[in-house]
């Protein structure tokens, strides 16, 4: 009797333990877990805010440092602005939208200040070829007269001209579509956007308004911006 009644304790005790074993293996087992879990949760947190996705936006016009810029996706006009040094004090401000959502590849484009051609210099231009056509026509007459040159000094002439006419710069405010088709490397179609700005705009202030001008991309400003002068 007294040693069934050892063997039941033994039993109750071996049980007991058995349960506090398994209990305890739960525990750890639930604890490993939950920090399994909190490093996982860490680790892709980490990895979602180190990846930003960019976007690359061309920001030209009337700014201090035209060029591309690498912006974050979703950033407005008012950034890549801001990345390219900001307006000049000849950007109009209004002309673009500062809270535009920019797009991968998007131009943003500040213009500048527009100004109107006084009506004075209007007609003093028109004065101006009227004295030149004058000017011209008197001077063909009197060429008429003149006995005519030798071989020596025509050939000299002739071989001077083309030098002269590389050489000669055409003034940027002439507003003449014919003289800006000169230049080698100016369409028709910017030649009479070139035109079509001094219209809208006013007179260039200086060479680098060209790439104001619709259709001059950055090849074209750099293969014609020498050929001209601002006068």
């Amino acid at each position: 009797m007294q040693k069934d009644k050892k063997s039941r304790n033994l039993y109750t005790i071996i049980y007991i333990a058995l349960i506090a074993v398994v209990g305890t293996a739960c525990i750890i087992a639930g604890f490993y877990s939950s920090v399994n879990s909190n490093v996982k949760s860490d680790f892709e947190s980490a990895n979602a805010e180190e990846y930003i996705p960019m976007i690359t936006v061309y920001v030209t016009g009337e700014v201090l440092n035209p060029g591309l810029y690498e912006l974050e996706k979703g950033a407005r006009a008012t950034a890549a602005i801001e990345k390219a040094g900001g307006m000049t004090p000849n950007a109009n401000s209004e002309g673009v939208n500062l809270a535009q959502v920019l797009d991968d590849g998007e131009q943003v484009k500040v213009p500048a200040i527009k100004t109107t051609a006084p009506a004075s210099s209007a007609k003093s231009r028109s004065s101006v070829r009227k004295t030149t056509s004058k000017t011209t026509a008197k001077a063909t007459s009197k060429a008429a007269s003149v006995p005519s040159k030798t071989v020596e000094e025509k050939a000299g002439t002739l071989e001077n001209t083309p030098e002269e006419e590389m050489d000669k710069k055409i003034n940027l405010n002439c507003g003449d579509v014919n003289e800006y088709m000169k230049v080698n490397g100016v369409t028709k179609t910017v030649a009479e956007n070139i035109a079509k700005f001094i219209g809208d705009y006013g007179t260039f202030k200086n060479i680098y308004e060209l790439r104001c001008v619709d259709g001059v991309t950055l090849e074209i400003y750099n293969k014609i911006n020498d050929k001209f002068v601002v006068e």
